[in-house]
């Protein structure tokens, strides 16, 4: 469960999508619990979460191992990553809780049928989740949400987010994967069609 609040208002955010940070996380459940703790992104913007949650992420578990300081409002500064982003982590977060106990009964029920027959395990409600979390995420949204789990050393989010990258190259040439990623073309001249040359299974 989780609430979010501006440093400058000690009020939970409403629902009415007024801010992006609001957006992010308005699937999230609004109240606290006394097993929780309160994390602040770098624009002042707090969420109370419950322990549970928060220890999904690497970077937070260890902080709490290691004894780290809180601030005046008995926050954990994460300097690093903003509002939003960190609202949506959070959601994802909420959402795989549970993990460990979905994938052993998961483990459980699965015994190998489907690999014996040649069929795909079946999806959640989980992994349909998932799906739909990054179906329409757009390019930046995509690389701030990238660059927010690894910083919080969330190492399944940043698999997912990976896979969605790597949907967006597979099946690409080398030009529409520039095009799609604004990456610049920075070979000298006669470079590339050397490489071409060479290595024309790279550029199938």
């Amino acid at each position: 469960m989780a609430s979010s609040s501006s440093s400058s208002s000690s009020s939970s955010s409403s629902l009415d999508g007024v801010t992006e940070v609001e957006e992010a996380v308005a699937t999230l459940s609004l109240s606290s619990t006394k097993d929780a703790i309160r994390l602040k992104a770098a624009d002042g913007v707090a969420f109370e979460v419950e322990k549970a949650v928060a220890t999904k992420l690497g970077a937070i578990k260890n902080m709490l191992e290691e004894g780290c300081s809180f601030d005046d409002e008995n926050s954990l500064l994460l300097p690093n990553v903003s509002g939003k982003f960190l609202g949506m982590v959070l959601q994802w977060c909420e959402k795989h809780v549970n993990d460990d106990e979905r994938k052993r009964k998961m483990a459980i029920e699965d015994d190998d049928r489907h690999v014996l027959l040649g069929k795909k395990k079946p999806k959640d409600e989980v992994d349909k989740w998932d799906e739909e979390f990054v179906k329409d995420m757009d390019q930046a949204t995509l690389y701030h949400l990238l660059m927010a789990a690894d910083y919080l050393d969330g190492v399944e989010l940043v698999d997912l987010l990976a896979e969605k990258v790597a949907s967006m190259i597979r099946g690409r040439k080398v030009e529409e994967i520039r095009e799609t990623f604004q990456i610049k073309n920075d070979f000298a001249p006669g470079q590339e069609e050397e490489i071409r040359r060479r290595n024309p299974w790279a550029f199938e």
